[in-house]
């Protein structure tokens, strides 16, 4: 926000936030694939805390949480990454900025594709698309009734997330400088 208003009061809080951050890492033990922050923390504790599951079904299932790293939901990240150390450099470098040049820099940089899309890319995009102008792939589905043991559905269809990235890749060629 201060780069949208150019008041340094929306800077105030972050060099706490980012200490804060610090506290809650998870420790190196308990970390699963590298992550680095838990998914929830207990507030008075800023202990970690982790959801689990057991049982076949719905019916049967429970769920709970407590401190333990391991054995988590696989619906639900318990775990993340995040990068301290560039968040305490994009504070930096945006405290080092004057009011002004703060929104200017927010101005130029607002607008611009967060993705490079190259000519080989978009003509890869296209030639993947269906006559009716779409992109068809296999996809899978968790049974709902007991996601855990029995075997996904699966099926040709639309994804949307694939739908989504493809033109945002489309769009961020378009809009190139």
């Amino acid at each position: 926000f201060y780069g949208m208003t150019g008041d340094r009061r929306f800077l105030r809080p972050i060099p706490d936030a980012i200490d804060w951050l610090e506290t809650t890492k998870v420790p190196p033990e308990d970390s699963v694939d590298g992550n680095t922050h838990p998914q929830f923390v207990e507030l008075g504790t800023n202990k970690a805390l982790y959801a689990h599951r057991e049982g076949k079904s719905m019916e049967e299932g429970r769920y709970w949480v407590d401190y333990e790293a391991g054995n988590f939901p696989g619906h639900y990240g318990m775990q993340g990454k995040i990068d301290i150390e560039g968040l305490r450099k994009k504070y930096e470098e945006m405290s080092a900025l004057n009011p002004e040049e703060a929104m200017e820099r927010y101005q130029k940089e607002k607008n611009k594709p967060t993705i490079k899309t190259s000519p080989e890319e978009v003509q890869s995009i296209l030639n993947s698309m269906i006559e009716k102008g779409t992109w068809i792939e296999d996809l899978s589905m968790p049974d709902h009734t007991d996601w855990k043991y029995k075997p996904r559905t699966e099926f040709r269809g639309i994804s949307v997330r694939t739908f989504a990235k493809n033109l945002r890749a489309l769009a961020a060629y378009l809009n190139r400088e």
